[in-house]
């Protein structure tokens, strides 16, 4: 009878300790679970910061296409004042014109060096804020990589 009691308390002793490590697992799994949420939802906030690098990366695309064509435009216009500087017969016109065009010319050179200013701090701030985008995914790639 005594042997049998001494049985009961060791199985219940280790019992215990199952439970024990069975509790410590669970709250480990939770833990688990938990980070597995938290690095879904950073991954669903990379893909969105991605398409708005995407979608800044093709704005930054447009306006080098305006500049294109603004810079086609300032030819078509040095083009034109060539063109009005040899009629005589608008002679009058031609000065107008041409203060006109110096004028807008000047505002319009500025216009276009702080857009370029503009667009290279730009880049390089998409440039800079793509590579440390892939830095941070190339870092969520791996502890997913390591979760599983």
């Amino acid at each position: 009878m005594e042997r049998i009691r001494e049985v009961l308390d060791s199985l219940n002793s280790a019992l215990c300790i199952l439970q024990e490590e069975n509790k410590k697992i669970s709250v480990e799994r939770k833990d688990i679970d938990s980070q597995k949420k938290k690095l879904a939802e950073e991954n669903t906030d990379f893909s969105e910061r991605e398409r708005k690098l995407n979608n800044r990366e093709l704005n930054v695309k447009e306006i080098k296409s305006v500049k294109e064509f603004s810079d086609r435009a300032i030819k078509s216009m040095k083009d034109a004042q060539a063109l009005m500087k040899n009629a005589d017969d608008r002679q009058a016109l031609l000065e107008k014109g041409l203060k006109k065009l110096a004028e807008d010319k000047v505002n319009f050179q500025k216009e276009q060096a702080d857009a370029e200013t503009a667009n290279k701090k730009q880049t390089e701030a998409l440039i800079k804020e793509r590579a440390e985008f892939d830095v941070k995914m190339k870092a969520a790639k791996a502890m997913s990589k390591a979760m599983n």
